[in-house]
């Protein structure tokens, strides 16, 4: 899905641009307009939005306003904007007793893209099958349609009633796999908010470069002060000077709660150093 959105963006932009160009030139060669006017600048604005969303590098940007910084999420945006467009395309097919199948074809490609971008849960598809329904009742109470239009609407609510049944456990999974995972994801925010309180930046403790050396050996190697002092040259109880000076500047109580949480940092540094 990383991708997906994007290819499908670009292909409703292109199509919108292409049918509004061709109604455009409809309706100064044969004097023929298939589009309303309204309709035809909604769709470009519509088409234009999702081709600059498209062409946007990165999926976010952050913008900083005085001391807030505001994320402007563009992977969110173009699956809203595409949703929300299905959801407009297929109702106002619906109202204006359009009979040509794409309404049909657009109520289902809004639900599967609803579910797919996990903007409509369990409960959304219910409303949404109601709200469609109710835009059936209001075409017929308007249109005064025929007997057999009406069963054409009604063969209609009993084919998504049958998708709907036949797909329901799969449906019922997705979705609670979804929240399971969505759970998990704040868990795992969460933890990691606990954990970057529990480190130390080593650069910001204002150590020497000796003492720098002593407490990267340490997070390194995590040896004695008698292994450390081999390493660095130095003697043992030199090491111990050392530490006790890292210890009162990190604000730690002794060598395990410094490596704890200081040696993120200097194994950050090693990896990148291969």
């Amino acid at each position: 899905m990383k991708t997906a959105y994007r290819v499908i963006g670009l292909l409703l932009a292109v199509t919108g641009i292409t049918g509004v160009v061709i109604n455009l030139l409809l309706s100064l060669c044969i004097k023929e307009q298939t589009l309303p006017v309204t309709s035809a600048v909604i769709t470009l604005v519509i088409s234009s939005l999702l081709l600059v969303l498209h062409f946007l590098t990165g999926e976010a940007s952050h913008i900083k306003l005085a001391e807030r910084t505001i994320t402007i999420n563009y992977r969110q945006i173009t699956m809203m904007v595409q949703f929300l467009s299905a959801i407009s395309l297929s109702s106002f097919m619906i109202i204006r007793n359009d009979s040509s199948p794409y309404a049909i074809t657009l109520i289902v490609i809004t639900g599967l893209m609803g579910i797919k971008y996990h903007i409509i849960h369990y409960t959304g598809l219910l409303i949404g099958m109601g709200y469609y329904m109710i835009l059936f009742g209001i075409r017929v109470y308007l249109y005064r349609l025929s007997v057999e239009d009406i069963l054409d609407l009604a063969y209609t609510v009993v084919f998504f009633l049958i998708i709907f049944l036949l797909f329901l456990d799969e449906l019922k999974l997705q979705f609670d796999l979804t929240s399971e995972y969505r759970t998990q994801a704040v868990e795992v925010r969460q933890r990691l908010a606990v954990y970057e309180q529990q480190t130390l930046d080593p650069a910001q403790l204002g150590l020497t470069p000796r003492e720098m050396e002593v407490l990267s050996c340490l997070c390194v190697t995590n040896g004695t002060n008698k292994e450390m002092g081999l390493q660095l040259g130095i003697q043992p109880q030199t090491v111990k000077t050392h530490l006790r000076n890292i210890f009162d500047k990190a604000g730690v109580d002794d060598r395990h709660q410094l490596f704890d949480m200081c040696r993120v940092y200097f194994l950050e540094s090693q990896s990148e150093g291969f």
